[in-house]
């Protein structure tokens, strides 16, 4: 079954999510999992493609922008394609990820924007209604 996890971080900017879905890729990685960031647009892609190499100077996470490049461990896009190499997703984006059944773990980021807790609430009902486990983690930066 899949396993949906909402991080919910402290800061209202969408640099706090971002720095956030950056430790979580590198801590999945390093624990052997091939992640997919799934982000809002274009610009928020390759945002966070250069953030992945300096949000921490002392990390390395091998990654890549085109989603014809399954080979990275972890990919950074904002139109997801399900694929069966990547198991776990960590969605930045305001969309639920029902649909695609390829992960086996999704992690939903939310900040202390109210419009952003608002649409992460819509979320988290969507996939409580779709019979997945939910679970819920405040975060301290």
């Amino acid at each position: 079954m899949m396993r949906v996890d909402f991080y919910i971080v402290n800061g209202e900017q969408e640099h706090d999510r971002e720095i956030f879905a950056c430790r979580l890729a590198e801590k999945a990685y390093k624990q052997g999992h091939r992640v997919v960031l799934r982000t809002t647009d274009e610009a928020q892609t390759y945002a966070l493609d250069n953030l992945l190499w300096t949000f921490n100077p002392g990390s390395f996470v091998p990654h890549g922008c085109d989603k014809n490049d399954i080979d990275n461990p972890v990919r950074v896009e904002h139109e997801l394609t399900a694929d069966s190499q990547h198991d776990v997703l960590i969605n930045l984006n305001e969309k639920a990820v029902i649909e695609l059944t390829a992960f086996s773990r999704i992690a939903e980021i939310v900040n202390q924007d109210p419009s952003r807790r608002s649409l992460a609430r819509q979320r988290y009902k969507q996939y409580r209604e779709s019979g997945l486990e939910v679970n819920s983690h405040n975060v301290n930066k």
